[in-house]
């Protein structure tokens, strides 16, 4: 089970690359790149909320904690540990997981942070030595994801310019 969590934690180094070879098509079309992330993030959630119990604190908290810490492609690692039992959830959160991956890396090669690239792709692989599994902490990551949801909504909504 670990090369498919390794093939979902690298994606984000493989949109690095990839968004190095596509540098023009890449300025013109982050705003797809945007959405990409968001439909993931929302597919992520959906899946939490339907299949796991949830609290509502340890939500709480997690959102709070996901705002002033927007890095979800961490949090999905957690959450992947939890999805080990069942094939089915671990194989559909880590596909997820890659077309994120994609994107955020393409969107890192776009602010030019290789560094960040690095290091969530190392957060994420220090995730797969943490298999824990409890309500709190399934509550805790979906409210980390629901916070990173909503901090991509500015780049995806189009912003109105007033004439002057």
């Amino acid at each position: 089970m670990f090369i498919p969590y390794l093939i979902a934690g690298s994606s984000i180094l493989i949109g690095y690359a990839l968004g190095h070879f596509t540098q023009e098509e890449l300025k013109q079309g982050t705003i797809y790149f945007h959405v990409l992330c968001l439909l993931s993030l929302t597919f992520m959630l959906s899946i939490s909320f339907f299949l796991f119990p949830l609290s509502l604190l340890p939500l709480f908290i997690g959102a709070v904690a996901g705002y002033f810490l927007p890095y979800p492609l961490i949090y999905t690692g957690f959450l992947l540990n939890h999805t080990l039992l069942s094939k089915q959830v671990f194989f559909l959160l880590s596909s997820l997981t890659f077309v994120y991956g994609l994107a955020r890396g393409s969107l890192f090669y776009v602010t030019n942070t290789l560094f960040a690239a690095f290091l969530t792709f190392a957060i994420f692989l220090i995730s797969f030595a943490f298999p824990f599994s409890s309500v709190t902490l399934i509550s805790f990551l979906t409210g980390t994801l629901i916070s990173c949801s909503i901090k991509e909504l500015p780049h995806v909504i189009p912003h109105r310019h007033r004439p002057q």
